[in-house]
């Protein structure tokens, strides 16, 4: 079901959030081809960004 929001009516962050993560957890795997341009990590956290570039766009 779609997210219904506008200027007038927006949605909580915590809702959008929720609905992109039901969605990426529906998406089979993707691969991905480009350049990482910087790592961040976290201490005492597993988690690791990733800033990709396209590497012809």
């Amino acid at each position: 079901m779609p997210l219904e929001s506008s200027p007038e009516s927006p949605q909580p962050l915590r809702v959008v959030v929720g609905a992109l993560k039901a969605w990426v957890e529906r998406t089979n795997a993707i691969w991905v081809e480009g350049q990482i341009i910087q790592i961040k990590r976290r201490a005492g956290y597993a988690v690791h960004f990733l800033t990709l570039r396209d590497k012809l766009a």
